[in-house]
């Protein structure tokens, strides 16, 4: 909710890809939010209840949000599309007058850095959150907790064969909490390339295989122990509770770019 008066109103990005639909249809099945644009070049011309497979249209889906009309406005863009041309598609939402929650991962510094100007430019609020999932957010609490006293640390990260990048954006967030922007030593043993790709001197492996959805575990090592900590999630929906926090907290953020979750869950940032 934005208010007593009205549902926040979102447009939804990558309506059609595989988080688009489980959001999609949530959204409209559960009347949380008002869903008044979706966007995907896949299926523009058709109605999101048409591709959700469910009795309630929705708005028909736009291949891009240049093209929705300007009579209809919108209070956040709820993004999980793709890293091309992010910059431009991000930019186009805060012309609208729109906050920005991105879910898509992948991005670079290049990226990040114009994420932040914009957000300046505009004076709103550009929030990417590798995961929305309440119990990769624990995660990242408790390893960042264990990060400060394990020197030591590994990650294995397990995804669907479709994830577009690897290592994932929740492993690499996970890899900068444990270090909290200190310098680790580099990881015991061999360098081989099996290894894993370090981030913050963290080795990270990378599992893609059918089957999977997102599945992480954070191994530290010490004299004579073991601390291990994994998330598994076993289906989409998973991730609304987080969308629907980061939605109705949204406006209590300071406008600029932020990564991450963590204001959602801070209890000196309640809801209006």
């Amino acid at each position: 909710m934005i208010g007593k008066n009205r549902l926040t109103r979102v447009i939804l990005i990558g309506a059609a890809g595989r988080m688009g639909r489980t959001v999609g249809k949530r959204f409209l099945i559960d009347k949380k939010v008002e869903l008044v644009g979706a966007i995907d070049p896949a299926c523009a011309g058709k109605s999101c209840g048409s591709i959700y497979g469910i009795d309630l249209p929705g708005p028909e889906i736009t291949a891009k949000i240049e093209n929705l009309p300007d009579t209809i406005k919108a209070d956040i863009a709820l993004d999980f599309s793709i890293v091309e041309k992010a910059v431009a598609r991000i930019e186009a939402c805060l012309v609208r007058g729109c906050d920005v929650l991105i879910g898509t991962t992948g991005f670079g510094e290049k990226e990040k850095s114009a994420f932040k100007k914009l957000s300046g430019k505009y004076g709103r609020r550009i929030v990417q959150v590798p995961n929305f999932t309440l119990g990769v957010n624990l995660l990242l609490k408790f390893s960042k907790m264990a990060g400060g006293i394990f020197e030591h640390a590994e990650i294995i990260e397990l995804h669907h064969d479709k994830k577009a990048d690897a290592p994932s954006g929740t492993s690499v967030r996970t890899a900068n909490v444990i270090s909290s922007g200190k310098d680790r030593a580099e990881p015991p043993g061999p360098t081989d390339a099996s290894r894993g790709k370090k981030v913050d001197n963290i080795p990270i492996h990378s599992v893609r295989l059918p089957g999977l959805i997102a599945h992480q575990e954070v191994i530290f090592g010490g004299e004579g122990e073991i601390l291990t900590i994994r998330h598994d999630t076993t289906d989409r929906a998973a991730f609304l509770p987080g969308i629907y926090l980061a939605i109705e907290r949204i406006k209590n953020l300071k406008p600029g770019f932020h990564i991450g979750l963590d204001w959602a869950f801070d209890p000196t940032c309640p809801p209006d």
